[in-house]
């Protein structure tokens, strides 16, 4: 219709950003479920809406340990 493209090299860099954030997300999960008893759909939910800086919590974040309230931290500055 308008015949514009997105530079390639944009694109990419887009898709570098969300691989990361979600290769981040997931790390952050598994490292907080090995080591503390929580749900897993509460620690998916906090460390999503860590990285999505949304400001969600379920209210775990309070109970979880020190070097998990830094893992969630990381997420939010990510």
């Amino acid at each position: 219709m308008f015949k514009r493209r997105i530079d390639y090299r944009f694109v990419m860099r887009a898709v570098s950003v969300v691989a990361i954030a979600m290769s981040a997300t997931f790390i952050s999960v598994f490292i907080i479920l090995s080591n503390t008893g929580f749900a897993a759909i509460d620690v998916i939910f906090e460390s999503v809406s860590a990285v999505a800086t949304v400001g969600l919590s379920l209210g775990i974040t309070s109970s979880l340990p020190g070097f998990a309230k830094l893992i969630i931290t990381a997420l939010m500055f990510f």
